[in-house]
């Protein structure tokens, strides 16, 4: 499976061939016997589905033995299947059949017609944030690179330890350490908060966490936030002292510098949703409500009046529902999470023109939960005049 990308994604969405067939399918991420065998049985099902759709469509296209012959390629390949996402995401079309792996988890769809249904995809990608992730230690530093798929270990020359960094010699400093030990307080200049001398060491870290913010200044793309995961004093220490434009409130607390990849993403991903998603979200709403109390003309809450604006290329940013925090999902939650959903009958096909229209437009789609939706509605937009 592919990654989406907005490259993808407009190449999808310019795609002028049709009949169209777009299909949601949840995975269990685990790629266990018997997860695999449930994710193979979904997609049959969901295949079948698509090419009942195509015959009821009367489609004499080569499409529906394409998605079968494509079901018979996959069904036994068990590396595909062992490859971990939380649902994938298929678009066919005569002479295509190209498969992403999605981020998110998402109810069952499928959609034929004459374009892909890839409304939830545009504000999936809108709300897309990359982001360096520094796991912040005296030995074996590490940083990161993440999207909304996970993060990337990067290569920028951290030092290996504060040692190598500092070019210390051992023995060298145990002897100065000594000898600071035995000296007057008075002459070294150094004291800490108990009124003793100050640990070299302490100076040293210092030095040590310059090094690295000057390697992060220098070699990161400075308009990316950063996330440190660390030791509370020496996030504390590091946030001080670094010069990076845009360190995130929110940390990952402990020595993760052996942790695995996976598991710093989703405390990371948290922290994203919380700093950046959310606020964005909330800003949007409050700018619809705001500008519908002092301009109604300027925004538009009824579907026929979207539809219009939309058709006018008026519409500037459309709200829609097309998720739901949940811990109804085929990998069983306990904690809820977000899952793409779909407006039930003619609204989700309506939805899908609307939304495609206003992004091509450069518009923006925005996903917000039923709960967030000004007035319950299932779709509003904020108008550009």
């Amino acid at each position: 499976m592919q990654k989406m990308t907005h490259q993808a994604l407009t190449e999808l969405a310019e795609a002028n061939i049709t009949p169209a067939v777009t299909l949601y399918i949840p995975l269990e991420a685990t790629a266990s016997p018997p997860h695999i065998t449930e994710n193979q049985i979904r997609f049959k099902n969901l295949i079948h589905k698509a090419v009942a759709g195509l015959k009821a469509r009367g489609d004499e296209s080569t499409l529906s033995k394409e998605l079968c012959d494509t079901l018979d390629a996959l069904h036994g390949d068990l590396d595909f299947w062992k490859e971990s996402a939380r649902g994938m995401l298929v678009c066919a079309a005569p002479g295509m059949v190209e498969m992403y792996a999605l981020p998110v988890d998402t109810e069952e769809y499928v959609a034929v017609g004459d374009t892909f249904h890839l409304a939830p995809i545009v504000a999936l990608m809108g709300d897309a944030k990359e982001f360096y992730l520094l796991a912040l230690a005296q030995q074996k530093p590490k940083i990161y690179k993440g999207d909304m798929y996970g993060l990337t270990e990067m290569n920028i020359g951290l030092p290996e330890t504060l040692r190598v960094g500092l070019g210390i010699d051992e023995p060298n400093q145990k002897s100065e350490n000594q000898g600071s030990a035995r000296g007057s307080s008075m002459n070294t200049g150094w004291f800490n908060g108990r009124g003793g001398a100050r640990d070299p060491m302490d100076n040293d870290r210092m030095k040590y966490f310059h090094l690295i913010d000057s390697l992060l200044h220098d070699k990161l793309d400075r308009t990316l936030p950063i996330i440190i995961a660390g030791i509370d004093a020496e996030v504390a220490e590091f946030r001080d002292i670094s010069k990076y434009p845009t360190i995130l409130k929110g940390c990952i607390t402990g020595n993760h510098t052996e942790t695995n990849p996976q598991e710093l993403f989703s405390q990371a991903h948290a922290i994203i949703m919380e700093e950046l998603v959310q606020p964005d979200h909330a800003a949007v709403r409050e700018e619809y409500e705001r500008v519908s109390g002092a301009n109604p003309d300027r925004v538009a809450g009824d579907q026929a009046s979207i539809i219009e604006a939309t058709e006018q290329g008026r519409v500037d940013k459309l709200l829609a529902t097309m998720g739901r925090q949940t811990t109804d999902t085929v990998q069983d939650k306990v904690t809820s999470v977000f899952r793409i959903s779909f407006p039930e009958g003619e609204t989700g096909a309506l939805l899908n023109k609307l939304a495609m229209k206003v992004w091509q437009m450069s518009g923006r789609v925005v996903s917000l939960l039923p709960e967030e939706m000004p007035g319950g509605s299932t779709m509003v937009a904020r108008l550009r005049y």
